[in-house]
């Protein structure tokens, strides 16, 4: 009677609650596991995430440390390419400046005047010493055109006269250290003299070239377009 006053009324049976109940609770337990598989899911996909974030900074802190590696051998040889260069411009200068005695004696012979017989050409560094004795009558007239003759010359600056003496007797022989250009005679009244002149930088200037050619220096002429050609002159 029970059941059927139940099921006139619209009502559920025990059995029929117990299932629902049991249904109720079965899908209530899967949404918690779908609830609690999801944060689990979460959970390993943050730490991952997290696990390659450390792997990409530690590849990239090991990347920023190659570089600097790298960074510090270039700047180390850039130096040492640097240096080598200065010392090469430095070995280049000091070759370009090694005289020609044969071209100087040239240029000296057709700049020297009659009258005027030199006794000695000493170079100390860049400073040319030149001595020698100026013959009468107009012995000064003479000093002074071979003056302006030396301010003519390419491989020489800055003639200016030391003393002008007059002299008597033979002249002085040369001593070891310097070239002897002529042996003066003697006469009755000659003008002892001491001229001193720059050594022209050979390497500042190019147009030297052609005229050390001229004078005869064709190896010192070759040695300057040679370190021109690999850039170590200017």
């Amino acid at each position: 009677m029970l059941r059927e006053r139940r099921q006139e009324l619209g009502l559920a049976t025990p059995g029929d609650v117990v299932l629902e109940q049991r249904e109720v609770l079965r899908r209530g337990g899967i949404w918690g596991l779908g609830v609690l598989a999801g944060a689990a899911a979460l959970g390993l996909l943050a730490t991952l995430g997290q696990r390659l974030v450390n792997v990409s900074l530690v590849k990239a802190m090991e990347v920023d440390a190659q570089m600097a590696s790298l960074q510090n051998v270039l700047q180390a040889r850039e130096a040492n390419l640097q240096q080598q260069r200065a010392g090469n411009i430095t070995l280049a200068k000091a070759l370009a400046a090694i005289p020609s005695a044969a071209a100087l004696m040239r240029d000296l012979q057709e700049r020297v005047p009659e009258g005027v017989q030199l006794t000695e050409v000493k170079r100390t560094g860049s400073t040319v010493t030149l001595t020698g004795l100026v013959s009468d009558p107009a012995s000064f007239v003479r000093l002074n055109v071979l003056q302006l003759q030396l301010a003519q010359s390419p491989l020489l600056s800055e003639p200016r006269l030391l003393k002008a003496t007059r002299a008597t007797g033979s002249d002085a022989k040369a001593t070891a250290d310097v070239q002897p250009v002529a042996a003066a005679r003697p006469a009755s009244s000659q003008v002892a003299f001491e001229i001193q002149a720059q050594a022209r930088d050979l390497a500042a200037d190019p147009a030297l070239e052609g005229t050390l050619g001229r004078l005869g220096a064709q190896g010192l002429m070759k040695r300057l377009q040679l370190l021109r050609k690999e850039g170590l002159l200017p």
